[in-house]
């Protein structure tokens, strides 16, 4: 082998020998994304930072550990999403849901789940795949015995997620998930401004069992009503208190 082979040889060794320790950095970097972006979305959307507050990246950053690129870069998606939005010379705040934003969240919602209750009764599913959904409900009700609304919250969000979950369906569970995060601040809200959720956890209750007997219209009217009662029931409640947005 000439001497100018073995160095252009050399070379190429060097190249993939970079490119091969760049990639964990990549890697690495879009780690610390998903640290900050699920890190500043949960204060979101359980409230802890509240509509209206301020989101400082140099904080943030320093809390993870890590630098304010990714921080930024998590910043940028959830103005995108409509979670927080950027004022000049103020800098980055929770953006603020208005009653329209609301209501809209609720008209999408309520679409696409009482489309999922459906789907998922079509399928006729066994017990053991219903346990997610019977799981969450036996938790609500225990919750509210003991007046634990932080869990009966957990619960009932994670029995409309795993309605999603199980409808088949992967697009519309991203499409479900996607919207359920943006009103889950509302629903923190809500508990706080609503009577005891006694009767949505019937409501629940009775969803799962018409699910389990495969009747798919009868699940989907159920999970309507409940749906459009408590859109009511809140936006009653906001009104009543005299706010303006959540």
């Amino acid at each position: 082998m000439r001497g100018s082979e073995m160095v252009e040889g050399g070379h190429g060794m060097m190249k993939l020998a970079s490119a091969k320790r760049k990639a964990p950095d990549a890697a690495n970097l879009m780690s610390m994304y998903d640290r900050a972006y699920h890190f500043i979305k949960q204060r979101i959307i359980t409230n802890e930072t509240a509509a209206g507050g301020q989101i400082n990246d140099r904080e943030i950053a320093e809390t993870l550990g890590i630098s304010r690129t990714p921080v930024r870069e998590a910043i940028l998606l959830l103005q995108k999403e409509g979670f927080v939005e950027v004022i000049p010379r103020l800098g980055v705040r929770v953006r603020p849901l208005f009653l329209e934003d609301i209501r809209e969240l609720y008209d999408i919602l309520i679409a696409l789940e009482t489309l999922a209750a459906g789907l998922l009764a079509a399928r006729h599913p066994t017990l053991e795949e219903l346990g997610p959904l019977s799981e969450a409900v036996k938790t609500m009700k225990a919750s509210l015995k003991v007046d634990d609304f932080a869990t009966w919250i957990e619960a009932d969000e994670r029995f409309h997620r795993a309605l999603f979950q199980l409808s088949g369906n992967r697009r519309l569970a991203e499409a479900g998930m996607s919207y359920r995060d943006r009103v889950q601040r509302a629903h923190v809200v809500a508990l706080k401004l609503r009577a005891r959720p006694t009767k949505f956890v019937e409501g629940h209750a009775d969803l799962v069992e018409l699910i389990r007997r495969g009747e798919v219209e009868a699940a989907r009217e159920r999970h309507y009503t409940e749906w459009v009662r408590a859109r009511e029931e809140l936006m009653a409640a906001i009104t009543r208190y005299g706010l303006k947005c959540l």
